[in-house]
């Protein structure tokens, strides 16, 4: 695999992420807690798609515009990719915040998960803005070379949201929103 391809294509290390916290969901509440992260990976997912569709085409615009030697408009690009990405990130906030009784029965969650469902799914929805910005980082740090930093950053965050997950159910009693 060419280091252009593995450095600038691959999407980031987020599947781990999901993972860990898939596997803390289970560790730390059993079968209900897998369930109910499991109902809402795809607003997770939705989340995530907004950022790359945002972000990976401004992101190809930028560079071409590096080509072109117009970096201004380069600049101009990345600029209004952030933009994008928080009020993108919010109006879908806003969104799954307002459908959220309609997505529950959508997803046909169960009436005994109703309670932790609202708590991590609201939470989520809340978090969810961040996850549209990351996609920005992930695309935008590339422009400025660090593109192989990149990766040791979402594993230290990822290492980081496991310690402050762990830490909010064992020392603090927190439930199920501690894993959005």
């Amino acid at each position: 695999m060419s280091v252009l391809f593995k450095n600038y294509m691959l999407p980031p290390d987020k599947i781990p992420m999901v993972v860990s916290n898939t596997i803390l969901a289970g560790q730390f509440f059993g079968e209900t807690g897998l369930a109910v992260v499991s109902f809402f990976a795809p607003i997770y997912f939705l989340f995530e798609t907004v950022g790359y569709w945002i972000n990976y085409g401004a992101f190809s615009k930028s560079i071409e515009s590096i080509g072109k030697n117009e970096t201004e408009l380069a600049r101009s690009y990345s600029k209004l990719a952030l933009i994008l990405s928080i009020v993108a990130g919010i109006l879908v906030s806003i969104a799954v915040i307002f459908m959220f009784q309609k997505i529950v029965i959508f997803f046909e969650i169960p009436e005994e998960l109703h309670s932790k469902a609202m708590s991590y799914g609201m939470m989520l929805a809340v978090s969810g803005i961040f996850l549209v910005i990351a996609s920005y980082f992930w695309h935008f740090v590339k422009l400025i070379g660090l593109q192989a930093r990149i990766r040791k950053i979402y594993l230290v965050i990822m290492l980081v949201d496991i310690v402050a997950v762990c830490i909010c159910v064992k020392i603090f009693g927190l439930g199920i929103e501690s894993l959005s």
